[in-house]
């Protein structure tokens, strides 16, 4: 019965592969995410401004469509 519970030869091996893949992808999400902040906070007017628009069609303009 312990053999039919037992993880294959390589499975160490697999794991840190994937832990390699996705410890890539969190650093690349990661500076995604400083990099989007970053420019949000030197252009601040226009984020307001598009959340803005965004806002007043999503609440106001398209109440006539429903």
């Amino acid at each position: 019965m312990g053999k039919k519970l037992a993880l294959p030869e390589k499975a160490g091996e697999d794991i840190k592969t994937i832990t390699g893949i996705l410890d890539k992808w969190a650093t690349g999400a990661e500076d995604v995410m400083k990099d989007t902040f970053g420019w949000a906070k030197k252009h601040k007017l226009l984020v307001l401004f598009f959340v803005g628009c965004v806002a007043l069609y999503r609440y106001w303009l398209s109440e006539g469509e429903e």
